[in-house]
């Protein structure tokens, strides 16, 4: 089976082939944003944490409301759907019983709703009225990594294409989007460079947790939540990722000398906010950490990849440290990925079907 470690070094070769996919948002040609109120998400696990990292884009260029749902949630309490509102469904895999179940409910009332997956024989794919393809291999691997910035690039391309179609941007702003996301997606190799010098140089901190803490803002977001689900994943510890204002009200109480806090700083709007952070995490913790798309100036311990890059665009490669470290940790403690922790899991729950 192909390890995560393998997909990191694929993401590259797989994001551009989906920017030179000229026929991949074909499924929406007739989508229209006509008396549209906002679009609802639902998506769990990582394809929720892809969507929150794509989300301040999808605002932002199409100048709606972008509302991320958990599908069991929506199923059973918040299904006041409205006709006024775009749906979409993600499930990488197209495994998800949840994601299953909500586009069937919606589509048995007559609502819209797009399904975006990788694998077209899926359970999800079969059952789907209106789908989007991921475009990419279906990975062996289940803690996914490169379908994660995959989902993310798929859905900046979704906005896009929405936008142009719809007279908000024009050709002119959308093609030179194209050529933005174009050269931040080649920057993989460089990235993954500095991150793996980064990793083995701390590696001893790192490898002595108990406890990791991730923090992040606006599309960062989306990378702290990923850190958090594939650190607990990976190496069946506690890891928690949090937003970087709500992690100032009440979370910062839990601190604790074991923990490694790494600070995920898309060099945004938020910026001196987090800085700010830094200055307290920094008087209290001998173990922070941080991952810049810029430049920090705060020494060994933190990862820069000193890149003009748009905050919005940040998440394709503030991940790639994250998913590169759960894997070196995992195989450090002798966790082998391919072996289920939990065999009867889904067995019992029926979560993947």
């Amino acid at each position: 089976m192909k390890s995560m470690h393998h997909y990191v070094h694929q993401e590259k070769e797989i994001n551009l082939k989906l920017l030179d996919n000229k026929h991949l948002l074909d499924p929406i040609q007739d989508l229209s944003l006509k008396a549209c109120k906002g679009i609802v998400i639902y998506a769990t696990g990582s394809s929720a944490n892809a969507v929150n990292a794509a989300k301040p884009f999808m605002a932002k260029i199409l100048n709606l409301p972008i509302f991320v749902s958990e599908p069991s949630l929506a199923l059973s309490y918040d299904n006041q759907w409205q006709d006024n509102y775009i749906y979409i469904a993600v499930s990488q895999g197209g495994h998800s019983s949840s994601v299953i179940n909500l586009v069937e409910q919606l589509q048995h009332e007559n609502h819209q709703v797009w399904t975006l997956t990788s694998d077209l024989e899926s359970p999800l794919a079969k059952i789907s009225s209106n789908l989007l393809h991921l475009d990419m291999p279906i990975e062996e691997m289940p803690y996914v990594t490169a379908g994660y910035t995959a989902t993310i690039l798929y859905l900046y391309l979704f906005a896009l294409k929405v936008a142009y179609k719809e007279k908000i941007i024009s050709k002119k702003t959308y093609s030179s989007y194209l050529d933005e996301l174009t050269k931040v997606v080649k920057q993989a190799d460089s990235v993954i460079a500095l991150s793996e010098t980064w990793i083995k140089a701390n590696f001893n901190d790192f490898e002595l947790a108990r406890r990791f803490v991730f923090i992040g803002y606006g599309a960062a977001y989306g990378v702290a939540k990923e850190a958090e689900t594939k650190f607990t994943e990976t190496l069946h510890l506690p890891a928690h990722g949090h937003e970087l204002e709500e992690y100032m009200h009440g979370p910062y109480l839990g601190l604790n000398p074991n923990d490694i806090l790494v600070l995920i700083d898309p060099c945004g709007q938020l910026s001196d906010r987090m800085k700010q952070l830094r200055i307290f995490l920094d008087k209290h913790m001998k173990r922070t950490y941080q991952i810049s798309i810029g430049q920090s100036g705060q020494g060994c311990r933190d990862l820069e990849f000193k890149l003009n890059c748009s905050e919005y665009f940040a998440p394709l490669l503030l991940t790639i440290p994250i998913h590169l470290l759960a894997y070196e940790l995992s195989q450090a403690k002798g966790i082998d990925l391919t072996v289920s922790f939990y065999p009867d899991f889904d067995e019992i729950t029926k979560s993947k079907i």
